[in-house]
């Protein structure tokens, strides 16, 4: 009778064991809250601003990462004005569109109104229309939800006498809350911007 052939099997790997995972060092609330009180105690909004971003990105659970964001924006806000004012528009810009990148939605009333909203007119009444626009349409984006902090930006546009935005952002908050009285006047402005006066007429 033919003989078999023995069919040597190949040798099982040896299991890999696996890495054990790392538990994360605790933060040291000493060593955080130095780390914060200095970044806040810097007198050049540039390095304030450069200190308090580090901070976040070390400590982005701390108790203090609501303040240490608001005061960014506010120290982004300073660099963009003084940058401006220097000639150097390019980096005012670009300090003005950070801040907004860096606001959370939505955004704190407050930091809203203070801050965030006044830099389209900032930028506007600078000659810089195109980064005005643009940096409008970064915060209306963060602003979807909020009725009041969209009608605070119409009322950007109907300062540079842009009726069709305006109308738009009334139409929004409208959409959010059908009975604000601010909203139809908004509506109302912007069509007569349009020279739509029926339409302007119908939402007075």
């Amino acid at each position: 009778s033919p003989q078999r052939k023995t069919v040597k099997r190949a040798p099982r790997p040896a299991a890999v064991a696996e890495k054990p995972v790392p538990t994360p060092t605790p933060a040291d609330p000493a060593a955080e809250q130095a780390k914060f009180d200095e970044a806040l105690a810097m007198t050049s909004a540039a390095d304030r601003g450069a200190a308090l971003k580090t901070f976040l990105h070390d400590f982005p659970k701390s108790e203090h990462a609501g303040k240490a964001a608001e005061s960014f924006v506010t120290a982004q806000a300073i660099v963009g004005d003084e940058r401006l004012q220097a000639g150097d528009t390019v980096g005012g810009i670009a300090a003005f569109k950070q801040a907004v990148e860096e606001t959370p939605v939505p955004i704190p009333e407050r930091r809203f109104t203070e801050i965030v909203s006044t830099f389209p007119a900032n930028l506007f009444y600078r000659g810089q229309r195109a980064a005005a626009i643009e940096i409008a349409l970064t915060i209306e984006k963060k602003s979807v939800g909020d009725p009041k902090q969209l009608l605070d930006l119409a009322g950007f546009y109907l300062g540079i006498e842009s009726g069709s935005d305006a109308k738009r952002l009334a139409e929004a908050a409208l959409a959010i809350d059908a009975n604000s009285a601010t909203a139809y006047q908004t509506l109302g402005l912007a069509d007569r911007l349009d020279f739509d006066l029926e339409g302007s007429a119908k939402a007075y």
